[in-house]
């Protein structure tokens, strides 16, 4: 009778292992076929009066331009105005160093519009199974009185080339593009 027990009792511990290797190797697989997602996304360094936006951004907690995702059927440059809007307030005007070409061949179909991408496009990282490709642009404000959305960051702050220089909190990448934008954007 032991014998027996014994017997059923090593069964079922095979069993049990088989289903735990079974549940192993199946997980291993998923694992291995988890993506890298990428989003497009437009930021937008604003300028005014010689100063430049930033914000502390709310997930991130550091400074940065204000931006976020392009929207379905929206083109980069209209979400950086987008952007702009909802996050500090400002009506802006998108800075274009390129000039642009439209491209008629009398038909509706046949027509292409180069569009503005912006003056940078980046790859970053936000964390290992997700990017953003972002469209950097530059824009002028005509006000320095910020209203941001509803449940949009209260922290944004105007810095002059000075304090982009010596703030010791912004990133290389922020930092240049901020000063590009001072020295462009008129």
């Amino acid at each position: 009778m032991i014998y027996f027990k014994l017997q059923i009792t090593l069964l079922h511990c095979i069993y049990f292992l088989n289903i735990i290797t079974l549940f192993i190797y199946s997980l291993s697989y998923c694992l291995s076929m988890v993506e890298i997602t990428k989003h497009f996304t437009s930021s937008v360094y604003i300028v005014f009066e010689n100063k430049v936006l930033l914000h502390v951004h709310k997930k991130y907690d550091m400074l940065l331009p204000v931006g976020g995702h392009i929207d379905r059927d929206e083109l980069p440059a209209d979400a950086a105005a987008r952007k702009a809007k909802e996050e500090s307030g400002l009506d802006v005007e998108i800075f274009n160093s390129r000039k642009y070409d439209n491209f008629e061949d009398g038909e509706k179909m046949n027509f292409e519009k180069e569009i503005n991408i912006g003056e940078f496009c980046n790859l970053h990282y936000v964390n290992e199974f997700h990017q953003h490709i972002d469209f950097t642009f530059f824009a002028k404000a005509f006000s320095n009185v910020l209203k941001p959305a509803k449940g949009e960051t209260k922290a944004l702050y105007w810095f002059t080339r000075e304090e982009i220089i010596s703030q010791t909190k912004i990133k290389t990448s922020t930092k240049k593009y901020a000063l590009y934008a001072l020295d462009n954007v008129k």
